[in-house]
């Protein structure tokens, strides 16, 4: 595995761990104390901004533009 493949994955596997982050992050700051449920544009731009880098790392990692 070259040093750019290694880099590329200890990239992806920090955003996603990352995103991941957010979930038990969220219970602990707002839901336990506040019993407060998440709003949905929230949820929404979370899982768009998942998307939008998934979709630009796998394009990047296949040498397409853009990605």
């Amino acid at each position: 595995m070259t040093i750019h493949k290694k880099s590329m994955a200890a990239l992806f596997f920090a955003v996603i761990l990352n995103y991941v982050a957010q979930v038990p992050y969220y219970f602990h700051q707002y839901y336990f104390p506040h019993h407060i449920a998440p709003n949905w544009s929230g949820v929404a731009l979370l899982v768009l901004t998942l998307i939008w880098f998934l979709v630009g790392y796998f394009r990047f990692v296949d040498g397409k533009r853009y990605g």
